[in-house]
């Protein structure tokens, strides 16, 4: 790099390496492997180099860390026509006709959970499990953890973890994020409530492909179009 730069550019009074000796560590958050089973293993740190002028006028570098970002594993990717259908934010009044047909067809399904529905829908709460479905945390109050205390953190988690062991008997270390998290998180601050659920023992389960059910208007055809376009979009 020093000798890109034209040695007058450089004073030798002037020059201060020493905002030089840091490096900051990249606003981005690097992908790999293929699933929706997010694991961090790589967590941001600055990196730190020195540099100094040689006695012939030329400048040098030595690196001693290198800076790092975020790095997320992506497992559970499987091979050929296979669907893991999941279910965001019940339960609610609708939880039961879905329950109808997931067993009509024999079709087992995850439910990531707001412990403040389940406070309202126990019995759904109950069903879920008893029919042979999974159950994950998707918070107690359905926040934005980005903006959150840590301590806020581990409260909405416990709080709904503590109310599907209440209904169920049994815990669950799933969890998937609300809002952009929840995707492919491309920035750090997506990446705090992942990053603190991990600290928790939670494993963080993605969602790539939204069928956008939540949209007004939508129907049963544009939800199927929806997720056909993006499964096809994801391969």
């Amino acid at each position: 790099m020093w000798s890109l730069f034209p040695k007058n550019t450089w004073p030798e009074e002037a020059f201060n390496p020493v905002p030089l000796f840091k490096l900051t560590a990249q606003k981005i958050v690097q992908h790999y492997g293929d699933g929706e089973v997010l694991r961090i293993v790589d967590r941001p740190h600055d990196g730190a180099r020195n540099v100094w002028k040689e006695h012939e006028g030329d400048f040098a570098e030595q690196y001693q860390a290198y800076p790092s970002y975020y790095v997320v594993e992506h497992s559970g990717g499987a091979a050929g026509k296979v669907v893991a259908i999941t279910f965001d934010d019940g339960p609610s009044e609708y939880t039961g006709k879905i329950l109808d047909i997931l067993k009509q067809k024999q079709v087992p399904s995850t439910f990531f959970v707001i412990g403040l529905n389940a406070e309202q829908f126990p019995s759904m709460i109950q069903r879920e499990f008893t029919e042979g479905h999974t159950l994950g945390n998707h918070t107690y109050s359905h926040p934005n953890i980005a903006k959150e205390s840590e301590s806020m953190t581990k409260l909405e988690l416990n709080t709904t973890l503590r109310l599907i062991e209440h209904q169920t008997g049994r815990g669950t270390i799933l969890f998937r994020p609300p809002y952009n998290a929840d995707s492919e998180p491309q920035t750090p601050d997506e990446m705090v409530p992942i990053d603190r659920a991990e600290a928790l023992g939670y494993t963080t389960i993605g969602e790539k492909i939204d069928p956008r059910d939540w949209e007004q208007g939508t129907t049963a055809d544009k939800i199927l179009t929806e997720v056909l376009d993006q499964k096809m979009m994801v391969i």
